[in-house]
């Protein structure tokens, strides 16, 4: 049996998102007790996403790039909630959860699939992802 050498090869992609549009949101105060609040919020956009991809191919010996653009209806939505406590006159301690969807974007995970090196062209523009987690940290007003 021959041991063949390993043939290198990689895989880049890069993507950019325009956004243009307007958002809507609300907030509510669902609680206000002297050191303690409690908020919550919500907002959601609707956008033209002007959108693109740069993506390469490379064998170790040669790259093969592939190309693509397009303009598309995305969308943001995004909830959240906020508690505070009054530590001080001036300092705060914050905290709270948000959760970010967006609908409609160019991601680099979705370019290997849409492209056509043969050719150099390909694009998807039509990807969402979402966000959420945790926050905390401290407010200092004067």
């Amino acid at each position: 049996m021959t041991n063949l050498p390993a043939i290198p090869f990689g895989y880049s992609a890069s993507t950019r998102n325009r956004l243009y549009g307007f958002q809507l949101g609300a907030t509510a105060q669902l609680l206000s007790r002297s050191r303690y609040n409690l908020d919550a919020f919500r907002k959601a956009g609707i956008f033209g996403n002007s959108s693109a991809q740069n993506s390469d191919f490379s064998t170790g010996i040669v790259t093969v790039p592939a190309h693509g653009s397009g303009t598309n209806t995305a969308f943001i939505g995004e909830l959240g909630t906020t508690g505070k406590m009054q530590l001080t006159d001036h300092l705060a301690l914050r905290g709270g959860y948000r959760l970010l969807w967006l609908d409609g974007v160019a991601l680099a995970s979705d370019q290997l699939a849409a492209s056509d090196f043969a050719n150099g062209s390909g694009f998807n523009g039509s990807g969402n992802v979402f966000y959420h987690g945790a926050f905390a940290g401290f407010e200092l007003a004067y």
